[in-house]
């Protein structure tokens, strides 16, 4: 599979389709993604290696992907093609610290295309080597890897070919990144270290800084220790993902090869749940919306609830006195509104402990609309809620790890009530109230 390695250390695109040498990465965009990929040498070689794949991969559940690729490279007369299906589980330590394992496994086929040499008076034509099906070997391949992540830290290693038939390939292929996201959440910048051990060739690493802009266009350059230079640029629009790469070899390489050029095209589909940024393992690897569920009942901290409570046990006391109906009609109904307030009082949690991210927050109500286990994610939620004529703030929970964002204070609590269930009516099931006491 030396064609296929070789395609792989000089691929300037690879940091952008992890998946094709890492079965972790199998759900790691949090949507259904697939991905075509093409490159070509441009150059005076014509055994130059040509290489093409087709990856497809998604969540199967919060904790578990699946996928699979296709990949063919041809390299003069040789062809390489594999086949493989690859599974992935991960494991939370906590919201933003995991690791994820991966499997692999498919067919790995090598054959000769005698048909497609370019002979001369020097070559014997009727030599069995050079006829078309002489050589064609099919053999079963495994591999494995993990990716290991902690906040916006992401370490990987893999061995994608580990096995192939009943040989043992020691192909390692590692992977360090860390993103840096700017004040204003518009930028990140992101430098990476891949390293490769390939089968029978020498060591190498591919050095890499990307910077993207608002999730939209990213540019990038990096440097392979073989001499290869690589720059790219990419559009991201919507459920499509366009990016190109421009290899350029320099030492003893650029004498007989001119250049590489890379073409990646990519779809995601489905509900983006959580964060858009797949490349800091975004959805429900990473990056998440939480469904923050508030403890504990509050009933008896409110008056509204005891007014009706004590109504409700005096009446009940009359009605051992009298049999009534009007009476046992009013307790019913006294009834419902006690747990119509039970359950939205079940909505309310007070919390004492919080860092604003504007003004110093003041004791009273607030309707929690989002939360979020990032900053980012949080400011984009404060966008979306904005565009939608809500003005919000943010607030840090340092004991949870969780950022609210949430309304102006309210003074009264029954008002804070209804601002809620009108939010929940607009579609946000989630929210809740905040009663904010700072000790």
């Amino acid at each position: 599979m030396a064609a296929s390695a070789q395609s792989l250390l000089n691929s300037g695109l690879s940091n952008k389709n992890q998946f094709t040498y890492n079965p972790a990465y199998a759900g790691s965009a949090g949507r259904l993604f697939m991905a075509i990929q093409a490159s070509n040498y441009m150059g005076s070689v014509s055994s130059a290696p040509r290489f093409g794949l087709f990856s497809i991969h998604g969540l199967l559940f919060d904790n578990v992907g699946f996928g699979g690729n296709v990949m063919v490279t041809q390299s003069g007369l040789l062809t390489n093609t594999t086949a493989e299906v690859a599974g992935s589980y991960r494991a939370a330590f906590t919201a933003d610290h995991s690791i994820t394992f991966g499997l692999n496994m498919g067919m790995f086929r090598s054959n000769l295309n005698g048909n497609s040499a370019a002979y001369n008076q020097y070559v014997n034509t009727d030599d069995p080597l050079l006829a078309d099906g002489y050589y064609d070997n099919t053999v079963f391949k495994t591999g494995f890897g993990f990716v290991y992540r902690y906040k916006n830290l992401e370490f990987s290693n893999s061995l994608p070919n580990f096995q192939q038939g009943t040989r043992i390939k020691p192909e390692l292929v590692s992977y360090l990144a860390y993103s840096y996201f700017t004040t204003d959440n518009l930028w990140m910048i992101k430098p990476s270290v891949s390293f490769f051990t390939p089968d029978q060739s020498k060591e190498l690493f591919n050095i890499n800084l990307q910077g993207q802009w608002n999730e939209k266009v990213w540019l990038q350059a990096g440097y392979v220790t073989n001499g290869n230079v690589n720059f790219g640029i990419g559009f991201n629009l919507d459920f499509i993902s366009v990016g190109y790469s421009y290899g350029y070899p320099t030492g003893s390489l650029g004498s007989i090869t001119n250049s590489l050029q890379e073409v990646l095209v990519t779809f995601a589909f489905g509900k983006k749940d959580y964060s858009h940024n797949q490349d800091i393992y975004g959805s429900r690897f990473g990056n998440k919306h939480v469904k923050f569920k508030p403890s504990g009942k509050r009933k008896d901290s409110f008056a509204n609830y005891r007014t009706l409570e004590n109504e409700y046990r005096s009446l009940k006391d009359s009605l051992k006195d009298q049999e009534s109906a009007a009476i046992q009609q009013k307790l019913d109904a006294l009834n419902d509104q006690m747990l119509s307030l039970q359950d939205r009082l079940e909505a309310v949690h007070q919390e004492s402990d919080l860092e604003s991210f504007g003004e110093r927050m003041k004791d009273g109500y607030y309707v929690v609309v989002s939360t979020c286990d990032n900053l980012k994610c949080a400011l984009g939620e404060q966008k979306i809620m904005l565009e939608n004529g809500t003005e919000t703030e943010i607030a840090f929970n340092p004991a949870k790890k969780f950022y609210y964002v949430f309304t102006n204070k309210i003074d009264e609590f029954d008002k804070s009530l209804t601002v809620m269930e009108a939010m929940r009516a607009k579609g946000h099931d989630d929210a809740w109230v905040l009663v904010y006491r700072k000790d």
